[in-house]
């Protein structure tokens, strides 16, 4: 993971910040240590090397040290050659923000407001990512499932290409070589299981925003190795049944939920450029699934290519109730909607899956494919 460099993304909306302006943090309590822990585990970096003091409105604080550096009275700090940035809770008047006005402090530029802390975070992120725009242009890619049509000799035959891999795809690496060239995982369950995907993924690895701030805010010791990070917009399931289609976000930071990691592939695949997709071990059909009417359906299929795929008895237990069950509807509205945005682009996405139940894409034999 590549580590910030605090003061130049400052100085994108503070000026001033990159004329070695002396950097305050106002408040010392539980905000501060909250976005503190957001920046080392998001970015690398620790806030508090970047200060040059910190401001307390709290007599009983100020003269002592917070994390090494001097905390200080309001009335000692004029906007003269410093930059406050308010890391205390937000309050409803801003009352905070007018204290600083009044000492001639400007807001947005050298008085940010506690919001726009974060947001430096989200836009270094957002630009990080960026990285990975049309870097695979006009090239060819593999979207590998953990599906039961799976055979290990698959894996072989997709050493030299480039592709991308899912949730516990580990569980094949004891029998191949073969290592996926992308991970991804829109899975709070697999966000909580991120030390075993540190010790598994090695190359370059995607996670859902919004489910790694929430493991972070629940584990302080959560790092994750190699990430990048994309937001995940899930509102299909909220609207009427007849309009259940989710949407095909081109940018990471708006791409659209499809009841499966296979449709946030698709979408991050198409957002570096490849033009040709193939799937494999996409079978879309569980021993257990819902619909959107609430029917559960229930199969003698096999879920996965490994039954050591799932060795968690709790996993297994709340499955056959239901608790993981694939929504069939909103997962095959998901691929209609990759279909159409794929072909007006002219981008050709194959389902080289052996079997299964994803006739949307026009098939092809995986076994002819080199």
């Amino acid at each position: 993971m590549r580590k910030m460099n605090f003061r130049e993304e400052l100085a994108k909306i503070s000026p001033k910040a990159n004329e070695s302006a002396n950097i305050y943090f106002f408040g010392c309590g539980r905000h501060f240590e909250d976005l503190r822990n957001w920046y080392r585990s998001f970015a690398n970096v620790n806030l508090e090397d970047y200060a040059f003091a910190f401001i307390d409105n709290d007599v009983s604080k100020q003269g002592s040290e917070f994390y090494g550096k001097p905390v200080v009275s309001p009335d000692s700090v004029t906007p003269d050659n410093s930059v406050v940035l308010i890391t205390a809770a937000d309050y409803p008047d801003y009352a905070i923000d007018r204290q600083m006005m009044d000492k001639g402090f400007f807001w947005k530029s050298d008085l940010i407001m506690s919001r726009r802390c974060f947001n430096i975070l989200k836009s270094w992120i957002f630009e990080n990512i960026m990285e990975f725009k049309n870097k695979h242009l006009g090239e060819r890619c593999f979207i590998v499932g953990g599906g039961a049509s799976l055979e290990i000799n698959d894996f072989n035959m997709i050493t030299k290409e480039k592709t991308f891999a899912m949730n516990k795809i580990y569980k094949a690496f004891d029998k191949t070589e073969w290592r996926p060239t992308y991970y991804l995982t829109n899975d709070s369950v697999m966000t909580e299981k991120w030390r075993t995907i540190n010790n598994n993924i090695k190359g370059y690895k995607f996670f859902n925003f919004n489910n790694c701030f929430n493991e972070i805010n629940k584990n302080k010791e959560c790092h994750l190795e190699n990430a990048n990070f994309f937001s995940l917009i899930s509102i299909a399931h909220e609207r009427p049944e007849k309009y259940k289609k989710p949407l095909f976000g081109i940018y990471p930071d708006l791409f659209f939920g499809g009841g499966t990691s296979t449709y946030s592939c698709l979408q991050l695949a198409v957002f570096m450029g490849f033009k040709e997709i193939f799937l494999m071990g996409i079978d879309n059909e569980y021993s257990v699934m819902s619909s959107n009417s609430g029917e559960i359906i229930f199969s003698e299929n096999k879920d996965h290519f490994t039954s050591e795929y799932h060795n968690d008895s709790l996993m297994e237990k709340y499955n056959k109730q239901g608790f993981f069950a694939m929504n069939k509807d909103l997962v095959d509205a998901a691929y209609q909607s990759a279909k159409e945005y794929t072909e007006s682009h002219g981008i050709k996405v194959y389902n080289a899956t052996r079997g299964g139940r994803l006739d949307v894409f026009d098939r092809v034999d995986f076994d002819k494919l080199f």
